[in-house]
Formats: C-alpha cells, sequence, structure tokens
C-alpha cells in the first residue's frame, strides 16, 4: 500500500456515601463549540461545579442475567478532598425503568449527557441496545434520567425504542437501538439534543445497514415524535437517505458524535459507517475492499427539518487524505472532537482501528481532521499510527490503535491535545499479551505534535505501584477526559477492563491521571476497582468494570 510522507441487585438510582473518584464521559458526547482555554466541567448532573462521571460495567451480571450491565455515576471532586459526596449505581433493576435485567443488555456500554430540558442540571441517556422490545430480542432501548440538587434521579424519567408511539420505523429483532448515543445542541434553541444510533437495521432489502434517529430538546424533556420534528438517517434511497447506498453490513451509526465543526452555533452530527466497502482507486474496475469504512458529517441547522440537508462523506479515499483505504481498516469506529490547533474549529480525530499500516494487517491508526467555515476539510490533515516517523514502536496486527479516543486540555494552553488507546499492545519483556498502552499527543498550531508527547502502561513509574501489568488486562479498554477537580486542567480516566481483581478474571479497574501544566501526569494517580470501599458490589468475573 502507498504511504504518506508526512454490585449487581441493588435499586438503581440510590445515593450513596462512597470513598471514589469519577471518570467522564467522552469528549464525544459534548465537544466545544469553539476553542476552549479551560477544561470543561462536563457533565456535572448535581449542577455543584465539579464534573461527574459514568463508569460502564456492561458486562456485569445481575442475577441470572448475563452481560446485563449496569453503570456507577460517580460525584465529587477527588483530587482534593479525596473522597467522593456520593455515588449511584444504576441497572435495570430499577423498577421505574422500562425492562428488567437481561442476558446480552449490554446496559450502559455506551451514554451521552446532556441538559435536555435546560434546567441547568445535566442529563444522561443510556443506552441498552441488547434490550428485548415487546417480542423483538436485540431491538434495543434507551432510557434516560434528569439530573438534580441531588444527582439523577427517577423523576421524569424517559424511555425510547422503535415503538415508542411517533417513532419512524419499527423495533426489530437485532437493531440495536442505543448502540451509541451523544448530545449536543443541533439548533441552538438552548435544548440539547440526543442522536441514537440502530447500527443493524435493515433497510431497502438489505441486512445490517443501519440508521440513526435525531430527537430534539425541550422545556419538558426529549421529543420523540416525528411530529415534534424528530429526524430519521440512512444511507440509500427512501425518506431520510443521505447518499450512497444502502449495503450489507454498512453498520451505519456505529459511532455517532456531535461538534459543531464549522463553527457557527449548530451542533453537527458525526456518522460512523465503519463497515463501508469500497472501491479500489487505481485498479482496473470496481474491485470492491470491504469493510474500509467511512464517515458522514450532518450539520445541524435552526430548522429542524433541515438538520443534516448539508452534509459531507468522507473515505480514505477522499481528495486530500494522507493514506487510502485497505480492507477491514473500519475507518470511522470511533471518534473524538476538540480543538486541536486553537484556531475556534472544533476538530475531529477518527479511529481506524483494523487499518494496515505498512503491510501489517489490522495494526490501526487514527486521522486528525481541521474544523472550517466550510465544515471538516481533508487539508492538512493528519495519520497517525506506529509508522509515523517519531512514534515509538513498530505496527503489531492486532494492536488495536485507535480503539478509543478522548480529547481533553491536558496542559490547558487553549489547545486540545488527544489520548490515543492501543488497548491490545504487548509490552517487550512483559509476559502474556494484550497489556495495552495509551499515547497522549499535545495540540499545537498545526494540530496534533510530537512535541511533548506521552506515552503511558501499567509499568509506566507512578502506575505500576498498582499492579504490575497482565496478559489481558487492555490498559486504555476506554479513556475518558474531563476537569474533575476544578483545577482547569483536563484529567484522564483510563480504564483497563479485562483487569483481574482477587482472582476474579476480566473484573476491570480504573486508573485517573491529573492534567498538569506540563500535560497528563502520573503524580498522585488514583486506582480504582469494584472492591474499592464504598463501590457497589464487588469484583465480578468479565464485569469489565471501566468499559470496554
Amino acid at each position: 500500500m502507498g504511504r504518506r510522507t508526512a454490585g449487581a441487585g441493588l435499586a438503581a438510582v440510590t445515593l450513596i456515601a462512597a470513598a471514589f473518584v469519577p471518570v467522564a464521559v467522552s469528549a464525544v458526547s459534548a465537544p466545544p463549540a469553539s476553542a476552549k482555554t479551560t477544561a470543561a466541567v462536563f457533565p456535572d448532573f448535581n449542577h455543584d461545579g465539579f464534573a461527574d462521571t459514568v463508569v460502564s460495567i456492561d458486562q456485569q451480571d445481575i442475577g441470572t442475567a448475563i452481560d446485563a450491565g449496569a453503570i456507577e455515576v460517580l460525584y465529587g471532586n477527588p483530587f482534593i478532598t479525596g473522597v467522593v459526596a456520593h455515588h449511584q449505581y444504576i441497572s435495570n433493576q430499577d423498577t421505574v425503568l422500562k425492562g428488567s435485567p437481561i442476558t446480552g443488555g449490554r446496559f450502559g456500554e455506551n451514554t451521552a449527557a446532556g441538559d435536555f430540558n435546560g434546567d441547568g442540571y445535566d442529563d444522561l441517556a443510556i443506552g441498552e441496545y441488547g434490550a428485548t422490545v415487546d417480542t423483538a430480542a436485540g431491538a434495543g432501548q434507551v432510557h434516560i434520567l434528569y439530573g438534580s440538587a441531588s444527582g439523577l434521579t427517577d423523576a421524569k424519567y424517559q424511555n425510547v425504542n422503535q415503538n415508542t408511539a411517533g417513532v419512524q420505523d419499527t423495533a426489530e429483532a437485532g437493531d440495536q437501538f442505543g448502540h451509541s448515543v451523544a448530545a449536543g445542541d443541533l439548533n441552538h434553541d438552548g435544548f440539547e439534543d440526543l442522536v441514537v444510533s440502530v447500527p443493524r437495521e435493515d433497510l431497502n432489502g438489505e441486512t445490517q445497514v443501519g440508521a440513526a434517529h435525531v430527537f430534539f430538546g425541550s422545556a419538558t424533556g426529549l421529543q420523540f415524535a416525528a411530529t415534534q420534528g424528530a429526524l430519521y438517517f440512512h444511507q440509500g434511497a427512501g425518506g431520510g437517505g443521505i447518499g450512497d447506498a444502502a449495503e450489507h453490513n454498512d453498520i451505519f451509526g456505529s459511532p455517532v458524535a456531535i461538534g459543531d465543526f464549522d463553527h457557527d452555533g449548530f451542533g453537527d452530527i458525526a456518522i460512523g459507517v465503519q463497515g463501508e466497502s469500497l472501491g479500489d482507486v487505481g485498479t482496473p474496475g470496481p474491485q470492491a475492499i470491504a469493510g474500509a469504512g467511512g464517515f458522514h458529517v450532518l450539520y445541524g441547522n435552526a430548522t429542524k427539518a433541515s438538520v443534516g440537508a448539508r452534509h459531507q462523506f468522507f473515505t480514505e479515499n477522499s481528495a486530500g487524505m494522507p493514506d487510502h483505504a485497505t480492507a477491514a481498516d473500519r475507518f470511522g469506529a470511533y471518534f473524538a472532537a476538540g480543538d486541536f490547533n486553537g484556531d475556534g474549529y472544533p476538530d475531529l480525530a477518527v479511529g481506524a482501528d483494523g487499518k494496515t499500516v505498512t503491510g501489517v494487517a489490522n495494526a490501526g491508526a487514527a486521522y486528525v481532521f481541521k474544523g472550517s467555515a466550510s465544515g471538516i476539510t481533508t487539508s492538512g490533515s493528519q495519520l497517525w499510527d506506529f509508522a509515523t516517523p517519531g512514534v515509538l514502536g513498530d505496527p503489531v496486527s492486532g494492536d488495536n490503535f485507535g480503539d478509543c479516543l478522548a480529547a481533553g486540555d491536558f496542559n490547558h494552553d487553549g489547545k486540545t491535545d488527544l489520548a490515543i488507546t492501543v488497548d491490545r499492545r504487548t509490552l517487550n519483556g512483559v509476559a502474556g499479551t494484550w497489556h495495552g498502552m495509551v499515547l497522549v499527543y499535545p495540540g499545537s498550531a498545526s494540530l496534533l505534535t510530537l512535541t511533548g508527547a506521552k506515552s503511558f502502561n501499567e509499568n509506566t513509574p507512578g502506575i505500576a505501584g498498582f499492579g504490575a501489568p497482565a496478559s489481558g488486562d487492555q490498559f486504555g479498554s476506554i479513556a475518558k477526559t474531563s476537569d474533575f477537580n476544578g483545577d482547569h486542567y483536563a484529567d484522564l480516566y483510563i480504564a483497563a477492563g479485562g483487569k483481574a481483581v482477587s482472582s476474579q478474571a476480566h473484573a476491570g479497574a480504573l486508573y485517573l491521571l491529573k492534567g498538569s501544566a506540563s500535560g497528563v501526569s502520573v503524580s498522585g494517580a488514583k486506582f480504582y476497582t469494584q472492591n474499592t470501599p464504598g463501590i457497589e458490589g464487588s469484583a465480578q468475573a468479565n464485569a469489565w468494570f471501566g468499559g470496554t
């Protein structure tokens, strides 16, 4: 290929005293609308000025329901007090929530926070993409809990699925409604809106094509009916079609993200199509490149019906790209938005964790695209992987470089930095495989830079004291950012979802690293598991506490 030159069983919404540290919802959920000189305090469910966090335990078993899933919501200011005022363990055992714990429900694998009713308290949408809806197994649903002075509550609870009155389309087995969710204000009315993906939706006679819904916020909460302005998007022909073709296994809508890429005050939607197959340019005839991937950007508008009327579509074969597509790249499999060059336009980082790099299949990479007055542009875009000059290491098949991306201004210089996970990286000289690592690249006037770049793994001094890396830890299975202590430096949360705890394989653990004037720091690093005092339940095999 060519290279470029450049605790089960407890009620859900209960406030409990705890001694634990919060981790932020990814910057993907609500990226900045303009250049930031301070880290965002987000999400803030109880509006106390300190960021709260949502910790996924999406493979938690609840009773006999395997992989039913749960989340832990953690409140407080851990770097100052060392404790959290309270926390909440939330699962579908709460009798107010629609349904009940179900095998394969994966409650909470993906969440999105936003102030949907404009009352000043952030609210939380919780995907449960494996839920049975009526009789349709795996059709999926989304739960919405609203914020208050005491945090998330059952009051004003909403549920939406494709059988909800007024919602376009119908719940069908295996649709996976709620697999990805994102929040942001698409029509600039002061209420944040919700995008919900349905990546396995069948359309136009093809299977697993994918689709996405847009539900608008209001003073009474999210509005789900088409008559209230709700929108439905997909590839191919028909209502809501946005171009390209509806093809088997496109998986349109995994993931979704929101950012104001043209800085016009209206949030824009990035929609991944990681299963997209392409024709191989430069080859006689339309030779297919299976699973190369792509992504759409749908632009916001003051008129609900006009959201998405202007849109773009990118693949690795688009003009101006720093490299071209190969099979199974999965370009568009993860997003993170932030103003990496500090010019006031949010930029977009895009994962391609299956990318072939210098002939090594499935090594992985991440692209960074600039925002501009006309939206996302390939001009000046970057490609980062283990073949990038100055990046230490060599591409290895199965690394998963770019499997997760998290954006935050760790050094408070007004330019967003990017954390890139390589959660299946095997560390040199360490027994086993898939130990994992996280790379952090600072923002600069020319997007990301190697100057000041850092690498972290479980052998890094300051982290190593929490236990040596072991096979399958997958340090970096998830990375998230926010300003947890209100010091204007974004902090970094790293999950090692596969870490064994008290002989429980893949129980999972969390690391929290502070931002500082020199960027992400291991000084005062913290480590938590479900065995940490005050956290609900106890370490459970295969729970993947922290997320996958």
